[in-house]
Formats: structure tokens, sequence, C-alpha cells
């Protein structure tokens, strides 16, 4: 998690109370869904220009955010509870997977007036999870961190060919055929055999017609 962006002032003994909440923003196809475990709507701003965070209290939950000392990807899991049944259908037919996600710890001040946050996890959504029961469901959302793309292969060559497919006007990637067969000479001239094929059959001793 970074410890970016809350400043010395917030959190220094001149705030009486700082109350923590979470915000959540995911990335649906149809429109961007932003949440957070506040009771009203409020404007908040994010990553994605921000906009206007529905409250949803208690209903709403986030896993725990696991730090590493070394390099890995930990994903998370968003749970939304009391969702009515109708409305399941809507996230199972969205093309969710591979989309954006952001979660944040909102601070505010008593007056809730002011606050300041910091963006806890950024991710992508994986695969939702239904919990039914009765008339209302519980959606449970995966969501796998941006380090998991350092895992997966890509089908893109390095090639001139390649290269031009996306951009075909950028000569960067034209002499990569060249380079596999080059021969470089660090600190010294090339061979006369490759070099300079004029002096081929002459040599110290060798005898070249004089008297």
């Amino acid at each position: 998690m970074s410890r970016t962006g809350v400043s010395a002032a917030y959190v220094s003994s001149s705030v009486a109370l700082v109350q923590p909440y979470l915000a959540a923003y995911l990335d649906f196809s149809g429109s961007a869904v932003r949440v957070w475990t506040g009771n009203a709507t409020k404007s908040l701003s994010d990553d994605f220009g921000g906009g206007n965070y529905l409250g949803v209290g208690t209903l709403g939950g986030v896993s725990a955010v696991t730090e590493t000392t070394d390099v890995s990807a930990k994903g998370i899991d968003l749970t939304l509870s009391g969702i009515p049944t109708e409305y399941v259908s809507l996230a199972l037919s969205d093309n969710y997977r591979g989309r954006q996600v952001a979660v944040y710890l909102i601070l505010f001040n008593t007056a809730m007036t002011a606050y300041e946050q910091i963006t806890m996890f950024r991710g992508r959504m994986n695969q939702i999870a239904i919990n039914e029961s009765g008339e209302t469901s519980t959606l449970i959302i995966s969501c796998e961190n941006r380090l998991i793309e350092l895992n997966r292969t890509t089908d893109v060559r390095y090639t001139d060919e390649a290269q031009k497919e996306l951009y075909p006007t950028d000569k960067g990637l034209q002499f990569v055929a060249a380079m596999a067969n080059k021969s470089i000479y660090w600190g010294n001239s090339a061979p006369s055999s490759v070099g300079n094929t004029s002096n081929e059959g002459t040599g110290d001793g060798e005898n070249t017609g004089g008297g």
C-alpha cells in the first residue's frame, strides 16, 4: 500500500478525529461503478477523473490488502451484499474481465468536509462469484494486482514486421534481423580476410616478385 498522499498536518494532533472509509472504482463496460462505505452519495476524486460515489455502508467489504517485501502479485476480493436478484444477471452479462479496479482509503476530518486519500490497490477484475440467499444476492469480485502482467507471455515479436503492424512508419527494429549475424570487433580492426580482401596473398617474408 502506498504511504504517499497524506500530509503531515492532516495526521497531526490538530485533527481531533480522523474517520476512515473505503472507496472502490470498478470499470464495468456499461458504465463505471463507484461505491464507498459511507451512508450517502459523496463526490470524491480518483485516478479516473473523479465522480459521485454511492454509499453502501456495511453492505460493501474489501478483503485484507497484503504487503510483501518481494515483487509479487497479491489480489483482493471486493464484496457487495444485499443486491436484488434481478440485477445479478447484469453483472454476469457484462464484459468485466480485465477491466480496471482501484481501492482507496479515505480519511475524513470530523466535519466530513475535507479528506485525504491513499491508493490501496490498483488492478483488474478477474471473476465474479455469486452467493444467493432468498431475494438478495452477494457478489464477490476477485481482482488481480497489476503485477500479474509480469507473469503473462506476450504474442508480440520484436521484429520489424511485427512493429510495423502496430506503427507502420516506425523504423526502430528494421536492423534486428541483421544483428543476429553481425560480427563486432572490440579494440581491434577486422581481420584482413573480412575487412580488406585486397591484401590476400601477401604477407611478411612472401616473395612479391622484387629483386
